[in-house]
Order: C-alpha cells, then sequence, then structure tokens
C-alpha cells in the first residue's frame, strides 16, 4: 500500500525529490510577512551536501535555532556571547496584578455583617466581578472551549473576560490595547492588510505569543528584551523546552530501516544525520505545538469577550469557512505552481470537482497568493488536502499526492460516493 506521506521522506536524499508522484509532495517555506514564518528543510538536496539550516518559527520569537546535541543550545556565528545566563527554570511567573481579572476569592465575614452578605450561587458562563470591581470575568470559559477554531497557538486556553476599556489581552504584567495592536497591524502593506482581514485574531496572536514567551524570558533571567543576548536567550528557553526531542542513534537506524525503499539504498552513514535531522525536527514541531497550546492553562491569559466575538465574526468569513457552512462536503487543495506533484493532482482534483458538482464543493487554494490562510491551516507540505464532511467537520488531512481512486476512498468518508 503506498504510503501517503512520502513527502516528508524526501528531505533526506536528492533521489527521492524525483520519485514516483504517488510518493512526492514539497516543502512550502513561509516567508510572506517576516513576522510569521514557518519553515522546512529544503528538499532538492542530496544528503552529503552542506545545506543552511532553515527553523521553524511557529512562536515568532527570534533566533530559535536547532539545539545541539551536547548543549541544547546554539548560537548564532554573528552574534557570539559568552557566559550567556542560564534558563533555569520553566515553571510560570507568578501572578498577583491587580489588574488581572480574577474570580471572587470567599472570604471569612465578620459576624456583623453577615446578615447583608449572599452568597454567590453561579453557574458557569456566568460574570463575576474582581475585588476591584472593575472587570467581569466569564466564569468558565476558555477559547478553545467556545471557539476551538479560531486560535491556533498561545491563546487557545486564554480564559475569555471583559477587560478594561482599550485592553484587548491581560496578564499580569503583560497587556495588549487595541492602540498596540493597531500599530501593529499598521506595520503591514495595504495588500497584506487586506489579505489577513479574516484572520486578525491568528496575527494578533503571534503578537501576543512575542510578548508573553518574552515575560517568560525576562522572568527566568532578569534581563529585558533590550540586553544583550536576548536573542539567544529565546533560542535556549525553546531549546530547553525540546531538549528531549533529539532521538538517540538506535531510533535513527530504525527508521533508515522501516524506509531504505525510499531513501534510494543510500548508505546509512550517509543519511543518518539528515534523519536524525528530520526526526528531531518533527518532535521539536510537535513539542512545541503542545507546549503553547496549553500555556495558558499555567500561566494565566485573558482576553477582552467582545472584541474575540468579532473576530469569530470576522475569522468565518474566510473561504474555507463560507464552504464548511454550506451545508455540502467539502475538498480543499493548497498547491503552488511550482511545486510539480501539486500540478499533477490538480486536473485529478478538478475532474472530480466536475464529476460531484452537485454533491461536492472544491476549493483550490494557491499558498503564494493566499498565505495567510495557507499559514492558518499550516500548509507546511504541499499539495496539502483536507476532506470535510456536510457538517464542516475535517475527516481527513492528507499531505501528498493521491492517485483518482485514493481520492475518491476519501471523498466516500465524507459521504461521496
Amino acid at each position: 500500500m503506498r504510503k501517503q506521506y512520502a513527502l516528508r521522506h524526501a528531505i533526506l536524499a536528492l533521489s527521492i525529490l524525483c520519485l514516483s508522484i504517488a510518493f512526492s509532495g514539497c516543502f512550502w517555506p513561509f516567508t510572506k510577512g517576516a513576522e510569521f514564518v514557518r519553515e522546512r528543510p529544503a528538499i532538492a538536496q542530496p544528503p552529503s551536501s552542506k545545506v543552511p539550516k532553515t527553523v521553524s518559527e511557529e512562536t515568532m520569537v527570534e533566533g530559535l535555532e536547532k539545539p545541539s546535541d551536547e548543549e541544547g543550545i546554539s548560537v548564532s556565528e554573528e552574534e557570539t556571547v559568552e557566559n550567556l545566563p542560564q534558563v533555569t527554570s520553566l515553571e510560570p511567573l507568578p501572578t498577583g496584578s491587580e489588574n488581572i481579572p480574577t474570580a471572587p476569592v470567599e472570604e471569612s465575614v465578620p459576624p456583623e455583617e453577615e446578615e447583608s452578605v449572599a452568597p454567590a450561587v453561579e453557574e458557569p458562563g456566568t460574570n463575576t466581578k474582581d475585588e476591584t470591581g472593575a472587570n467581569d470575568t466569564v466564569d468558565g470559559f476558555r477559547l478553545s472551549e467556545k471557539y476551538p477554531d479560531l486560535a491556533t497557538g498561545i491563546l487557545a486556553e486564554a480564559v475569555l473576560a471583559n477587560l478594561d476599556s482599550g485592553q484587548l489581552l491581560s496578564s499580569d504584567d503583560v497587556m495588549i490595547t487595541e492602540e498596540m495592536f493597531e500599530e501593529e497591524l499598521s506595520r503591514l502593506s495595504e495588500e497584506e492588510r487586506k489579505a489577513s482581514s479574516p484572520f486578525t485574531f491568528f496575527v494578533f496572536e503571534g503578537m501576543a505569543t512575542k510578548l508573553l514567551i518574552d515575560r517568560q524570558i525576562q522572568g527566568d533571567t532578569n534581563l529585558t528584551p533590550q540586553d544583550a543576548g536576548w536573542k539567544e536567550l529565546s533560542q535556549a528557553y525553546l531549546n530547553k523546552i525540546t531538549a528531549d526531542a533529539i532521538p538517540g542513534s538506535a531510533e535513527v537506524e530504525a527508521y533508515y530501516q522501516e524506509n531504505r525503499e525510499f531513501l534510494g539504498e543510500a548508505p546509512f552513514d550517509e543519511v543518518k544525520e539528515d534523519i536524525k535531522e528530520y526526526l528531531t525536527d518533527e518532535r521539536r514541531n510537535a513539542i512545541l505545538e503542545e507546549y503553547f497550546l496549553n500555556f495558558a492553562n499555567e500561566v494565566p491569559v485573558y482576553l477582552h469577550a467582545p472584541w474575540v466575538e468579532e473576530q469569530v465574526e470576522r475569522f468565518n468569513t474566510n473561504e474555507v469557512n463560507k464552504a464548511r457552512a454550506a451545508g455540502k462536503p467539502l475538498l480543499v487543495d493548497f498547491y503552488a505552481e511550482w511545486c510539480g506533484p501539486c500540478m499533477q493532482l490538480k486536473p485529478t482534483v478538478e475532474a472530480l470537482e466536475k464529476e460531484y458538482a452537485d454533491t461536492l464543493t472544491v476549493l483550490f487554494i494557491n499558498v503564494d497568493e493566499q498565505s495567510y490562510i495557507a499559514r492558518y491551516f499550516k500548509a507546511e507540505s504541499i499539495p496539502l488536502l483536507l476532506f470535510y464532511d456536510a457538517s464542516g467537520t475535517l475527516v481527513t488531512r492528507n499531505e501528498g499526492y493521491l492517485e483518482k481512486e485514493q481520492l475518491k476512498a476519501e471523498l466516500a468518508k465524507v459521504g461521496i460516493q
């Protein structure tokens, strides 16, 4: 049975770049919009070549590089800093700022006041005020619970609240105001701002990630982003989180034995470093994704609920979400014109679009022309095919080429016969 993810093996040897299309695909580096970059290693290099390594920057934290085997910290050649302070703790910073909306804390009431104080009985989702009365907290609702599709990272578990006027985010000493975010958006070109309109919250989450991670590093080191060596400290912080990502030699060899057919029977010594790099990169991405998705479970983060509701409405105007809401099964094809497997696949998908015109919606997303929607849906490897059923639920996510019969088998899973 042909493997759907043979694209991933292509980074290990030049020979697989031109394998049968059924095993092929292309990596797409997200280079548009410098603040939101997700890059993957180039696939067109032989294992023995010295290729400059790229970095996955899901978090917009500058300076993140792959950890070395010995120290887990890699310092750029341009900015070598000796005797960097060590990151000693990844524990969340203590909270306690008066500006954070919190649920009221029960306190003992003097006997003479007991009759005038009625015990509060609250249901999940009701509003409560903190001790200052300045903020209403939407008790019990996190962003992932109410709007599961909106956040893709560090704000997924943020608590919805009614913050003070002008505030969009509050987390101890970190705050983002409407004015701050408008300034961030103003840095985009008019074309980028228009393209990013349905994904304004995605841009906001990137800004929040930078500020929240900087705060964590600052708490660990007592330095600030303006201090020398901050770039390396940011790198060290994330490398420490992903310290377990480096595979052992036995695992590298096991992967080689399992996938020798995709490596053109290249000798193990010739490709082992590439395999190790590939497995490390995959693990780092998975560890970081889990870390950021759970960040706000450990570090209290609050979002202004009315503003978030506006972003949900805006987000639902993107073409994928509109098609998902149409009540028909949906196939989304992320492609690029420079991607050979994509262009081999496209005519087959177009033929199926005609064949099932009455029962299936098909969308083609050019990752170069629609970079924000491609980044949101994490189209790192193309062709990427997303199969949704009539209720708008994602059933299958496939990276790589599929033959017509394989496509039909996936369509059957979403109700297309």
